[in-house]
């Protein structure tokens, strides 16, 4: 009897060392994606980025600011801003890069790959081109146009050519400020 309860013990004293890591390192992973270098601009409750991958020039990623796994737990603030940085996004994207469309996915899969998964609320944005667009002396084809967007793909594209992509998203999104006057945007 006392080799049960001392297992059962064990078990319950690993299960909440294992939830206080989780919660720590939920911490830590939120605020190493809030500083990647590839910082577009960020608000009180979002963090916006260029991704690496550029096939469709102008990707980025939005990331919550805070370690949260789940959108049911979005704050109704955290919504509000949620929508004031998608319509920045898409009209930044429209005026830098004569963007057509947009597709946003928020698939939170790949946490699940890991033992102990630590997933974390964040979006992907992908303006679309129905016409090939020439960016920083590179061609940007969307082959995939009218179709769903070609998920892992890995264009990299120079760093000078990425510090322009983030410029030009700057340059619009300063005059955007004026249609958003109550969202303070940092960069």
């Amino acid at each position: 009897m006392n080799r049960v309860l001392s297992i059962i013990l064990s078990c319950l004293f690993f299960i909440s060392c294992a939830g206080v890591t989780r919660e720590l390192s939920n911490i830590k992973l939120a605020k190493k994606l809030n500083n990647s270098g590839n910082a577009i601009f960020y608000t009180r409750h979002w963090y916006v980025e260029l991704k690496d991958d550029q096939t469709y020039l102008g990707s980025a990623t939005l990331r919550l600011r805070r370690a949260e796994g789940d959108f049911a737990n979005l704050t109704n603030e955290e919504w509000k801003e949620l929508k004031d940085v998608i319509g920045i996004m898409q009209k930044a994207a429209r005026r830098a890069f004569l963007a057509t469309n947009y597709n946003w996915s928020c698939l939170m899969n790949h946490a699940f790959k890991s033992p102990l998964p630590i997933p974390l609320v964040h979006i992907h944005f992908h303006p679309r081109y129905e016409s090939d667009r020439v960016f920083a002396g590179i061609t940007f084809s969307d082959k995939e146009f009218g179709e769903h967007y070609k998920p892992y793909t890995q264009r990299r594209v120079p760093s000078d050519a990425q510090r322009k992509i983030i410029n030009a998203y700057k340059r619009e999104i300063e005059h955007l400020q004026k249609e958003y006057p109550d969202l303070e945007i940092g960069s």
